[in-house]
């Protein structure tokens, strides 16, 4: 496979699932991730599995997320959704952990009315106007959250303990449901978004933004050092590193898409034109890359459980 992702289709997308286990429920979260190349197509190429690492994955406007639910089969519909204190706990933990995901704002959910699926939307705090990187775009995220009853009674619970305790979709998030969310919403928030997608969440992409302040000023030094030069071997060395570096970038840039897209390749040149200081800056970026790490983002979340429930914890009282 390319590094451009086999760019099957402008519209494209692939799934991930987390999973949970209590001794009374599993809890499945698949996540799509919906991505773009170019311009959106209105059909969208399923693939097996994510893009490769070195394709860049950014975003240039707010990103929509898609959330809906199912409890033993039966799915929920957009209303039981929206007033669930399901949808309540995950949009508080995301504003919770905004500052750590890197986000400006998580939107007030809304129903569709065009598909009738509950959304909401996320404004990362680094959102790129351009770049001349490879990439794609991140469009929407997509949670289902597929609930499964292990065991429905024992005889030491009464006949209310799955009405009152095992409902996700109802308007109170209690204990037993709250604790099985937490585990796959923390999994969500440092693995499927910012140890994922790097360049749009996490204080990584914050601390590249901060340094590619200097990447100008440098390139421009560098260059100006070359024009003062009467080092021929520095020069020829320098013109030879460029040279090398501008014919990698743009390797990249036209590489085939492969896997039924040759159609689509008018619509991405072979070379760019690309000035010394574009090219320095590209390779300074890199280097950034190379040498600092990205480091688990520290996702703090917080305890929204209203309670847990008279009538779960009374057990069956024996007749005297």
């Amino acid at each position: 496979m390319s590094i451009l992702v086999s760019l099957l289709m402008p519209s494209f997308s692939y799934a991930s699932t987390i999973r949970s286990v209590s001794e009374n429920h599993v809890l499945s979260l698949k996540v799509v991730h919906n991505l773009v190349h170019g311009s959106p197509s209105n059909d969208v190429r399923k693939l097996r599995r994510r893009p490769p690492k070195e394709m860049d994955v950014v975003s240039f406007s707010d990103i929509v997320v898609v959330l809906t639910g199912s409890l033993d089969g039966r799915e929920a519909s957009s209303s039981e959704i929206m007033r669930s204190g399901l949808l309540s706990y995950v949009r508080k933990q995301l504003k919770a952990n905004a500052e750590q995901v890197g986000l400006n704002n998580v939107s007030s959910p809304y129903i569709d009315d065009e598909d009738d699926r509950t959304k909401m939307t996320l404004t990362p705090s680094r959102s790129l106007s351009h770049t001349l990187r490879p990439h794609v775009v991140l469009a929407s995220l997509e949670l289902s959250f597929a609930w499964k009853t292990v065991r429905k009674d024992t005889g030491d619970w009464d006949n209310h303990f799955i009405p009152v305790c095992d409902s996700p979709f109802s308007a109170t998030m209690y204990l037993p449901a709250e604790t099985l969310l937490g585990r796959v919403t923390e999994q969500f928030l440092v693995q499927h978004l910012v140890c994922r997608y790097p360049l749009i969440f996490g204080l990584w992409c914050k601390a590249l933004d901060l340094e590619a302040q200097y990447f100008s000023p440098i390139s421009r030094s560098i260059i100006e050092i070359l024009e003062h030069s009467q080092n021929a071997a520095f020069r020829s060395k320098y013109h030879k590193l460029m040279k090398a570096s501008v014919a990698a970038i743009n390797s990249h840039l036209a590489e085939p898409a492969g896997d039924g897209a040759e159609e689509e390749q008018d619509d991405h040149p072979s070379a760019v034109r690309l000035s010394d200081e574009d090219v320095l800056c590209q390779v300074l970026e890199q280097l950034y890359r190379i040498g600092v790490p990205q480091r688990r983002p520290k996702v703090r979340l917080i305890l929204i459980v209203s309670g847990f429930p008279y009538r779960c914890l009374r057990k069956t009282a024996p007749h005297v």
